[in-house]
């Protein structure tokens, strides 16, 4: 690996740190206003975007254990933040749907989320927008592939 590889991976390191400890107050900020903690965020999305889920493949999806995925399902669906019914091809399980609690505290978080970011974003251009997505899709993704995360794990 070459000093200038080195430096880059050095400097990327140090930006993603900063960035990881923003998000991480503005999570405990959110917390501590009555919302929901990163990990519940998380199931959330992950719910609404899959539709009627198994938690198995909430698991599959965010790459969160599958203990800690059902322990968090069942205190959403207690908070009736999700709402869990059996699932038709196989009366044991059970399919995950967003109940509209869980809809509006989403919607919340997106409307105040969206707020702060367009803050964040105003100096950047469109394309510069869009490249830094990409890239950071195509971190997200190596992410993946190296941690395992999108495969059936227990």
């Amino acid at each position: 690996m070459t000093d200038d590889r080195r430096a880059a991976e050095r400097l990327l390191r140090s930006q993603l740190d900063r960035l990881w400890v923003r998000q991480t107050l503005r999570s405990s900020l959110i917390e501590s206003r009555g919302g929901l903690d990163p990990t519940a965020r998380v199931i959330l999305r992950a719910v609404a975007g899959h539709g009627p889920v198994r938690a198995t493949a909430i698991a599959d999806a965010t790459g969160l254990s599958r203990p800690v995925i059902s322990r968090r399902v069942a205190s959403l669906i207690e908070a009736e933040h999700l709402i869990g019914s059996p699932d038709p091809a196989d009366g044991r399980a059970t399919l995950v749907t967003l109940a509209p609690s869980g809809r509006r505290l989403l919607d919340e978080l997106d409307a105040a989320g969206a707020e702060v970011f367009d803050d964040l974003t105003e100096e950047f251009a469109s394309d510069e927008l869009r490249s830094l997505a990409e890239m950071l899709t195509r971190l997200n993704d190596r992410a993946d592939a190296v941690l395992g995360i999108g495969t059936t794990r227990s």
